[in-house]
């Protein structure tokens, strides 16, 4: 039962975030903001000086190339993450781990001659064709609008994970340059800090974990219309 009322809720950000990829403008919003009073600490306001219409529009443009920053980069940081745990070749490790496990609980191998011996290179040219065959399909309209959320929580969190390192980077950097340093807190700036970066951390596993999912699911449902 938690888990059902958790995937409603996924499901239901997933619908909002759909809409004109608003994914892209959470990071960018939370990435573009700690960027603004960074400079605010500098003493780079001219930007703000802007009024009406176009600083509207120069805010959400900002946002949204911040947000697709935030999401290239954060997918690098995953990428870099899943190398480190499986070496160089660790993004691709990774979704063969996930596809040919989730292939073999759909498929019986021993009734599929040969299937064994293809290589593993041949699963990305596979996982594609999947995509192809769901998106044809009119009878899975509903199950491809929910792989589409899912691609879309991955891409949210992939941004924020970013997004957190340069909050991370805007509270040293004030910190060192005096603004918000006392001597009687520093264990108070280090359990922030740390804060910062479990939240990064915590955004790159949450993404490894749409991604798995994602991969699951386009799996299965290739093979549940067989």
């Amino acid at each position: 039962m938690e888990k059902l009322g958790l995937n409603i809720i996924v499901d239901s950000l997933g619908n909002v975030l759909s809409v004109f990829d608003f994914s892209f403008f959470i990071s960018g919003f939370v990435t573009l903001g700690f960027i603004v009073i960074d400079l605010h600490y500098h003493g780079l306001n001219g930007i703000l000086q802007l009024e009406g219409w176009k600083l509207i529009m120069l805010c959400i443009l900002a946002i949204y190339v911040c947000g697709l920053m935030s999401w290239s980069i954060g997918k690098l940081m995953r990428w870099g993450g899943l190398r480190i745990i499986w070496g160089k070749d660790g993004v691709k490790n990774d979704f063969n781990k996930i596809f040919e496990r989730t292939k073999d609980a759909c498929v019986n191998y021993n009734d599929n001659s040969g299937e064994n011996e293809k290589e593993d290179t041949i699963n990305d040219v596979d996982y594609t064709k999947m995509w192809i065959e769901i998106e044809k399909d009119p009878t899975l309209a509903s199950k491809l609008s929910s792989l589409n959320k899912m691609w879309v929580m991955v891409a949210l969190f992939e941004g924020l994970s970013f997004s957190w390192l340069v909050g991370l980077f805007v509270y040293v950097d004030g910190w060192l340059i005096g603004k918000w340093i006392t001597s009687s807190c520093n264990v108070y700036h280090i359990v922030l800090c740390l804060v910062f970066i479990g939240l990064s951390m915590v955004s790159l596993h949450r993404a490894t974990k749409y991604a798995h999912d994602l991969v699951q699911d386009v799996v299965a449902t290739y093979y549940s219309k067989k």
